[in-house]
Parts: structure tokens; sequence; C-alpha cells
């Protein structure tokens, strides 16, 4: 594997040791100026009636929201995923690690057609630009306007550069068999960052897509071109 020779292992790993300790302090300060935490959000919006698997609550006074889901894939056990849906500017709450989701999404790319009939249901399905595997799509707003919906392909045959063409708001996705996905990482700790390092000496990848492009978004994409790794880095506008 390619190795640059102006920068050694331990300058990567201290750059991004470095960005890490900077965004905890950052977020400690946002937490001694009065920002919510997770015990907060302690007001139940929504509970499924017929059905068990997800809530949605909220902070007294916050008009975002948690959506908060239990055992997601099959075989789950006692496992949670949070999704915070930010409204009117709000921030995420202290200790949160899950995804956030700007409300009133506008574009939204369906990874599952059960999506596509759940928007078509609450009468959204104008939001939808993109779909996997429309061929096997029957829904009449998907099928009658081919040219503002696209098809991004299915299973490992995912068309990227075409979904991320799409400048989706939201990607709804669903997962089989376990929460695994490889050569896919979050990178909040030391240990993230090691599991990226591994991942890079044992499969020798030649693209990667960074998802947001913050401080530590660019650091790391600077980090995978010196490792010459073709970087596309994905922010919202």
């Amino acid at each position: 594997m390619y190795r640059n020779p102006f920068v050694s292992e331990s300058v990567f790993m201290k750059r991004i040791c470095f960005l890490l300790l900077s965004a905890i302090l950052v977020s400690s300060v946002a937490c001694k100026r009065g920002a919510t935490g997770l015990d907060d959000y302690d007001q139940e919006i929504y509970r499924p009636r017929y059905a068990s698997g997800f809530e949605i609550v909220r902070a007294e006074g916050r008009q975002s929201t948690l959506l908060k889901v239990f055992n997601p894939w099959q075989g789950a056990e006692d496992t949670e995923t949070q999704l915070f849906i930010a409204r009117n500017g709000e921030k995420a709450p202290a200790g949160f690690t899950g995804q956030t989701v700007e409300a009133g999404a506008g574009r939204i790319v369906c990874m599952s057609s059960t999506y596509v009939a759940m928007l078509d249901v609450l009468g959204q399905a104008d939001r939808i630009v993109g779909v996997s595997g429309k061929d096997y799509i029957t829904n009449e707003y998907v099928t009658t306007r081919p040219e503002a919906v696209a098809d991004v392909g299915f299973d490992g045959n995912v068309d990227c550069e075409r979904l991320l063409a799409l400048k989706p708001d939201l990607v709804l996705l669903f997962g089989i068999g376990g929460a695994d996905t490889r050569g896919v990482f979050t990178l909040r700790t030391v240990e993230d960052t090691l599991a990226i390092k591994r991942y890079i000496d044992d499969e020798h990848p030649r693209e990667a897509i960074v998802a947001g492009g913050g401080y530590i978004g660019i650091e790391l994409a600077e980090n995978l071109v010196r490792n010459s790794i073709k970087v596309t880095i994905l922010q919202r506008p």
C-alpha cells in the first residue's frame, strides 16, 4: 500500500485525536450554557397502538423531537437507535450520538418500496426523488414520473454517484440480517479512528465518501487523500 513519506501514522493519529478532543471540549462548553440533555426528552408524543419497536418523544419547551427505535433489525436484542429531528435551529441534546435530520425533508430517496407506500399514504409521494429497484415498484407516482424519480440501484449495485447527484435531504435505508455494514464508519472516538486505519491497511480502498464537511470531516478527507484515496465530501448546502 502507498505510504506518504511526509505523513507518518503517528502524525495521522495525533491530528485526529486532537480534533476529537477539541470536539469534546466544544460539546462541554455547550452543556454548560444550558443545552438540553437526553434525559430531558421524556414527554411522549407518539407510541404505536398496533405495532411495537419505536416511539417519539420531546423535551419541554423544545420543538425538536427524538425518534427512538428498538431492535431495528432481525435478531437484534436490547438494541436502541435514535434519530434527532431538528426544528428551528435547535441542537441535538448533550450525550446524543445518533443521526440528526432537519425537519421538513423535501427530497427523499427510498431504498425500500415500503417507504414509498408509507409516503404515498401520507400524501407526500411528491417528495420522492429516488428509489431502489424502480422496475419492481408499482406506485403510480413513481411509474408515471420517470423524469422526476431516479433509480439508484439496489443491493450491491447502488450507484453512489447518482445518489449524491440527487442531493437528498433524507435517505431511508433498511437493514437485513444485522447491523454490521462493512466499510461504513463513524468518527467519534479514538477507537473509531483505529478501526478506519485498520480497514485502510487491510482492504486498501481506492475511494471514500465522507459525510459532513466540518473540521473533523475535512481533516479526515485530507488524510485519506494523503493515503492515495479519492474522496467525495457530502455536505448539506
